[in-house]
């Protein structure tokens, strides 16, 4: 009799284990799923815009203001496309922004306004004159980029710079 006591104990043993080992298991699976259902992409109402679809627009506005910008010049179409990329970036979308720069005397293809915009420069500072020069005269003859932002900042404020 001990011994069929002993074999149902192991048994029931065994079986809380398993029911034991089963639910840690299932825990661990309901864990991965709410963290994959987390990181998931949100399916979308198909009527608004993604985020990729309005930047697609904007990149075609961009690219119709660009050969606007060069007057018909031959482009190749890759490059127009790669310079409208990136000055979507670079004005977040703002085509009336871009069109400032460009009129500022920046090319659609220069890449130095990188420089210059992260630096806190905008259209407008580099008409500024200092010393005889435009500040994008001053730029284009190698003044780093960190100075002409101090410049256009001092002379946004009416200040007169000390000597470059």
């Amino acid at each position: 009799m001990t011994d069929d006591a002993d074999v149902l104990r192991m048994r029931w043993l065994a079986e809380l284990r398993a029911e034991k080992a089963a639910s840690e298991e299932e825990a661990v699976a309901a864990q991965w799923r709410a963290e994959a259902n987390r990181l998931r992409p949100r399916r979308r109402d198909s009527r608004r815009p993604t985020r990729q679809g309005s930047r697609a627009a904007g990149v075609e506005r961009f690219e119709s203001a660009l050969a606007e910008f060069l007057g018909g010049a031959a482009v190749p179409g890759d490059v127009l496309r790669i310079a409208a990329e990136n000055w979507v970036v670079l004005v977040g979308g703002r085509l009336d922004t871009a069109r400032e720069w460009w009129a500022s005397g920046i090319s659609p293809f220069d890449d130095s306004v990188w420089e210059l915009h992260l630096k806190g420069v905008r259209p407008d500072d580099l008409g500024r004159r200092w010393q005889g020069k435009s500040l994008l005269q001053h730029f284009r003859s190698g003044v780093p980029a960190e100075r002409c932002a101090e410049l256009a900042l001092r002379l946004r404020l009416g200040g007169v710079p000390k000597s470059a």
